[in-house]
């Protein structure tokens, strides 16, 4: 039986350096992954992200038996995300609040592994995600927008895009207004992150 717990590391900050999402992120890893014998830590970073092309958008509406050579080329890098995605136990995000809005290069990401028929279906009820639950765990960052606070656009979709393929067990890090005390901040998040038990959903 394969013990191995696969945790995947996505990070969208635009910042190689002194990202703060990207400091926590890596401290969040490391403290889920301490409590796992068989962990396996995989990186995603997403600040060189493709956007959608016209022949990806048509190949994923095609039927795979009727795509075109173009298409099925257009659309490998998404089938790799997705069957990275898939092949995760637990998901960890840095992510950063830019214009009260997600990364571009976080949505470029949604975009490519949110797909009819592979992570989420039409049913006569509705949309249905299809992939497997598992822990979700987002490290949100900001100048000075607070998280859950009247202009936080970005926990609510994180929450519903989630959910709608599949991912319902999102926690939250809030590490949000670092311009207004940024060592205090920074701090507080690192003490919720030591306090966090790898969810036992994904074991």
């Amino acid at each position: 039986m394969d013990k191995r717990f696969t945790i995947l590391q996505i990070d969208s900050s635009a910042r190689m350096e002194n990202s703060v999402s990207r400091k926590l992120t890596a401290q969040l890893t490391q403290q889920l992954a301490s409590q796992h014998t068989y962990a396996i830590v995989k990186e995603r970073i997403l600040s060189d992200m493709i956007f959608l092309s016209e022949a990806m958008v048509e190949g994923m509406f095609t039927p795979i038996e009727k795509r075109t050579p173009e298409q099925i080329e257009s659309l490998h890098f998404s089938d790799f995300l997705v069957e990275e995605l898939k092949q995760a136990d637990a998901l960890v995000i840095g992510l950063p609040n830019y214009n009260f809005g997600i990364p571009a290069s976080l949505k470029a990401y949604i975009d490519l592994i949110t797909r009819s028929n592979v992570t989420f279906k039409h049913t006569a009820e509705g949309f249905f995600g299809l992939l497997p639950d598992k822990p979700v765990y987002i490290v949100i960052t900001s100048g000075s927008t607070a998280l859950y606070g009247p202009k936080d656009f970005i926990s609510d979709y994180m929450k519903f895009i989630l959910s709608f393929i599949g991912l319902n067990n999102v926690t939250f890090i809030d590490a949000s207004k670092v311009h207004t005390d940024r060592d205090g901040i920074i701090n507080n998040a690192l003490q919720a992150i030591g306090q966090i038990e790898l969810n036992m959903l994904a074991m």
